[in-house]
């Protein structure tokens, strides 16, 4: 094995990285994780039953460097449940996640750890995003990975993502933080339950240090999983309830609930999007917004949520449609003339 020497001055690391099906790319992965300026680090990559060549190349990275380390899943449980046995094997001060299909600069970490020690009581570093088509190896920017402190609105901007951030193991341990196994779109509740239980001190670097690679097969780019989003937004709820955190977090809870609803619209048909947004109703009842919260919403989530009767939904949908194309003709008097329809007023 290669002997690195550690700087004991330099906080550890724990980078987590799941692997299944990804021999194609897993080698430069872990090439540019190996290749960080930032030394002090702990390799976890986590073999969830991969049915490819994807163990062999983890067992030669084991022996060429003693900062990986393997762990090998019993069965495979998925993307969540890979990240979760990584956690359960961290001894790292920071814990950060890779996708194993992507690869980071080589000075990811030592830049982003710099700002994060310039920020007093830093818990979160984040740093930005370059898209990497995998088809045509072309790179562009990622413009929604871009964040503004200075921005009053620079928390409800971010992007939800867990593999562009460095989180403070300490507060993962100490709330019992995981990730919703078996769910799709599970870095929408990772980053809320962390944002939830802890007061965010974050560190910025919006330097592109990130290559995440854009698949065609990718979860992300398939709408069939958006609706599980009623799912993740339920588990982020009874997190919340769970620690009497319901009411101080409700704005954020309605806000994610409106961006939900919206891409429930946009991405499912049929019976799959009508079963989704009466889910994602019934949800947001519970938290019981008043006026003032309901007209913060977008004007696709007011029409679901004052909706009551599932059958009316597709109607609702409509006539939503119709205000916002009123909206954006500036007849907001028409526009309130079918809000009143949808709502009987």
């Amino acid at each position: 094995m290669a002997d690195q020497k550690t700087p004991t001055n330099d906080p550890l690391i724990s980078i987590i990285v799941p692997v299944y099906n990804v021999e194609k790319y897993l080698v430069e992965c872990l090439d540019s994780l190996l290749a960080q300026t930032y030394k002090n680090l702990e390799i976890i990559v986590v073999d969830d039953c991969s049915p490819d060549n994807s163990a062999a190349i983890i067992e030669r990275y084991v022996a060429k460097d003693k900062r990986v380390k393997a762990v090998k899943r019993a069965q495979n449980g998925g993307l969540s449940a890979a990240r979760n046995s990584g956690i359960e094997h961290a001894t790292g001060e920071w814990i950060t996640f890779v996708d194993s299909d992507d690869y980071l600069h080589t000075d990811c970490y030592r830049q982003t750890l710099s700002v994060m020690s310039a920020t007093d009581k830093c818990n979160v570093g984040i740093f930005s995003v370059v898209y990497l088509n995998d088809e045509t190896k072309q790179t562009s920017p990622a413009p929604y990975f871009h964040v503004n402190l200075d921005s009053p609105n620079w928390f409800w901007d971010c992007n939800v993502t867990s593999w562009n951030k460095i989180f403070l193991a300490k507060h993962i341990s100490d709330h019992n933080i995981r990730f919703a196994e078996g769910l799709y779109h599970e870095d929408e509740d990772f980053w809320f339950k962390y944002c939830a239980a802890v007061d965010l001190v974050p560190a910025v670097t919006n330097e592109p240090l990130y290559y995440y690679r854009q698949r065609g097969a990718s979860i992300t780019s398939n709408n069939s999983s958006r609706k599980q989003l009623p799912d993740i937004f339920a588990s982020m709820k009874t997190f919340a309830q769970s620690r009497n955190l319901l009411i101080s977090k409700r704005d954020y809870l309605l806000f994610r609930a409106s961006i939900f609803i919206r891409i429930l619209n946009n991405k499912l048909t049929g019976e799959e999007k009508l079963t989704a947004l009466s889910h994602m109703r019934q949800l947001m009842e519970e938290l019981q917004p008043n006026t003032s919260e309901v007209a913060q919403m977008l004007p696709i989530a007011q029409y679901v949520y004052m909706v009551r009767d599932d059958s009316f939904l597709p109607v609702a949908l409509n006539l939503a449609d119709q205000m916002m194309q009123l909206q954006k003709q500036s007849n907001k008097s028409i526009a309130r003339q079918l809000l009143d329809r949808v709502t009987g007023s």
